[in-house]
């Protein structure tokens, strides 16, 4: 089997900002791996403020570069939480995220963009402070999908390619960091014009 990388693409319509999400899995062809991680887009979506979306979902094989495959149809997702009930925590704030191969063995983090203030007390996450939002089940729903699907990670490595990939078997919040977003994703190639 290949390995693709998957790049799930969100945006924010109201602070007009745009990041992508990355993870690993193991398919036949790009159609099947596309099909492995669906599930995602349902329980990231339900971690997201309602001005966020994901609009985009590519599949790579890193064994044959150039050979990618997006996701057609179904996107964009919407969020699901209101911002104007939970604000959202800041343009740049977002909750840092530990994912490991083994428990304990730190393999890198990930940023989960788009989550509402409402889960932090300064910079501690505190989600079970939070009434009415039912945030601990949609993060552990979100964990789930993680630990138990075909969500691979690259594992660190001295030498050269090619790399090797273990399942993600944790995925933790660890607190409110920063962490610098780009511009929302649209179909322009190429350099952009002046208006």
């Amino acid at each position: 089997m290949a390995t693709y990388k998957m790049t799930f693409f969100l945006q924010n319509s109201v602070d007009n900002t745009g990041w992508t999400e990355n993870w690993w899995t193991l398919a036949t062809d790009a159609v099947t791996a596309l099909g492995n991680v669906n599930n995602y887009l349902t329980v990231r979506a339900a971690t997201l403020l309602d001005s966020c979306s994901i609009v985009a979902l590519r599949a790579c094989n890193v064994d044959t570069p150039r050979d990618s495959l997006y996701l057609g149809t179904s996107l964009p997702i919407a969020g699901t939480i209101a911002r104007a009930t939970y604000p959202a925590a800041g343009t740049w704030d977002c909750l840092l995220c530990r994912r490991d191969i083994t428990l304990n063995n730190l393999i890198g983090h990930m940023f989960m963009h788009g989550v509402p203030a409402a889960i932090f007390t300064g910079r501690a996450y505190t989600p079970a402070a939070v009434s009415g939002l039912n945030w601990v089940v949609k993060f552990a729903n979100f964990v789930t999908e993680l630990t138990s699907g075909p969500y691979y990670l690259r594992k660190k490595q001295t030498g050269p390619p090619p790399f090797t990939y273990g399942e993600c078997v944790t995925f933790l919040g660890i607190r409110r960091t920063e962490h610098k977003l780009g511009r929302p994703f649209d179909a322009l190639r190429g350099r952009r014009a002046v208006a």
